[in-house]
């Protein structure tokens, strides 16, 4: 099965409860479910099933739609960090082959560009907002029927290939099956479960792995996510306070930014249950999210070539430098340069 059966179960569970919330307003789950499935015909009658298809989108509730709907036709789905500069996604689009691309309004120009550069690519089409030159997508969804589209997609072909730049050189394409992708839901919903009252304020870009640890476990729990197409430190604080979401995550940087907004020391955040964070944290700055948040944080280590593992709640107070233990159905196992197993404590 395709990863976008995360979305299905949910929807079959669901239908009525709020998936996504957004500066549209909210989304169904049965309406979400429908929208993939209307992406889904949209992008195969545009030639894309099985083919790459690389992206550059924000956090918007058709970028769900985008990605599942390349799951559901079987296509290899090439998110594309919105940060990078006119080269690196060049090299991004040249070195995983795409033919296609989908690009949110604000990247037209880029993708058109990039359509230009590389030869292999055949075909920009355009979300939330149209543009000269490149096809419409919103149009085409809005064209097809509904009802669920029905595919054979094998949980061993590549779902998606994740951009990881590491240390040195150029980054690489991190190629992720299908079953990864489910087990690295499952392994995270077991690992911090959610409840369909759940409010996830999902504050990580989009393209990145956070998508797999975080959106679609707390979709398959029939929670709702809270999505503002970007990070912004000081709107951050206002939809805390609008919306009261229970669970959220921020890194180190996105923390401090935070406590940096004027005037952020009145906003009353008692609403987070759970404030999830991972990445290097510097001691006076983890003293002083633990003095302005209280200790509801989940310190946690992952990867885009891995799963997760995650402290326990009341861990990063007392043990500040444990990332926890494997997250669901996996084992760590340690290793010395040959491969050959070492006791723990090893370094």
């Amino acid at each position: 099965m395709d990863y976008a059966y995360v979305l299905r179960v949910a929807a079959g569970k669901f239908p009525t409860r709020r998936a996504v919330l957004s500066r549209d307003g909210t989304v169904t789950f049965a309406d979400l479910d429908d929208l993939v499935d209307r992406t889904a015909r949209a992008l195969a009658g545009q030639g894309l099933a099985g083919q790459t298809v690389a992206s550059i989108l924000l956090n918007e509730p058709s970028t769900i739609a985008v990605y599942l709907g390349l799951a559901r036709i079987g296509a290899v789905s090439v998110p594309v960090n919105t940060r990078l500069t006119a080269d690196e996604r060049r090299y991004v689009v040249e070195n995983a082959g795409a033919s296609a691309l989908v690009v949110d309004h604000e990247f037209a120009a880029a993708g058109l560009a990039l359509r230009d550069a590389v030869d292999a690519v055949g075909q920009v089409l355009i979300t939330n907002g149209g543009h000269a030159g490149a096809a419409d997508l919103d149009e085409l969804v809005a064209q097809q029927h509904s009802g669920e589209y029905q595919a054979q997609v094998p949980g061993d072909r590549v779902a998606t290939v994740m951009y990881t730049s590491g240390t040195t050189g150029f980054p690489k394409g991190v190629m992720r099956t299908h079953d990864a992708n489910l087990w690295n839901v499952a392994n995270s919903a077991l690992g911090s479960p959610r409840r369909p009252d759940d409010l996830e304020f999902f504050t990580l870009p989009i393209f990145g792995i956070g998508f797999m640890h975080f959106a679609l476990p707390t979709l398959l729990a029939g929670g709702c996510l809270l999505l503002d197409r970007a990070f912004d430190p000081e709107r951050t604080w206002e939809l805390i306070a609008q919306h009261r979401p229970s669970r959220i995550f921020l890194a180190p940087t996105m923390i401090d930014s935070m406590l940096a907004v004027p005037g952020s020391d009145r906003v009353d955040a008692s609403c987070l249950e759970i404030i999830y964070s991972a990445y290097e944290f510097p001691e006076p700055l983890r003293r002083r999210a633990l003095e302005r948040f209280g200790d509801r944080f989940v310190y946690m280590y992952g990867l885009t070539e891995a799963q997760l593992t995650a402290a326990a709640s009341g861990e990063f107070a007392a043990k500040p430098t444990s990332a926890g233990k494997p997250m669901g159905l996996m084992r760590l196992h340690i290793v010395d340069d040959t491969g050959a197993s070492v006791p723990s404590g090893t370094v």
